[in-house]
């Protein structure tokens, strides 16, 4: 078999990258488990959700324990997702569904925690209104 331009051997081998080169540097966020980072932002619903119940015990808007409170379960939430989805460090596409799953999860138990047992947007009013006239 002839080749074009030269005999298959003479070719310059095409380097990609060997194992033995370091790795870069990747945020120390990225080296903590999906689990971890899941179990933490369960932690922070429950805070956030202490928060609410602050407030529903008539501590109200302007108490600095319920904010603050509310404040840190989302930092617990969205800092180590969010520090885990922008490091460099490479994660498996289940690894990164994973964690969107559970930080719309997370927010979504917020929202329900906000308002158990009825609609507090507008939105949710509008939602209804359409669906009940699709039905009717």
């Amino acid at each position: 078999m002839v080749a074009m331009g030269g005999s298959l051997g003479s070719r310059q081998a095409v380097r990609g990258p060997s194992r033995a080169e370091p790795a870069q540097q990747a945020s120390a966020l990225s080296r903590v488990p999906v689990s971890v980072i899941t179990l933490i932002a369960a932690l922070g619903v429950l805070v956030s959700s202490a928060a609410y119940a602050d407030g529903r015990a008539g501590a109200g808007s302007g108490s600095g324990t319920g904010v603050a409170l509310y404040w840190v379960g989302q930092v617990m939430i969205l800092l180590p997702i969010g520090g885990r989805l922008l490091s460099r460090r490479q994660m498996s596409n289940g690894e990164t569904v994973t964690l969107v799953v559970v930080l719309t999860v997370a927010e979504y138990l917020l929202k329900i925690n906000y308002t158990p047992l009825g609609f507090a947007f507008n939105d949710e009013f509008l939602h209804y209104r359409g669906t009940t006239n699709m039905l009717a």
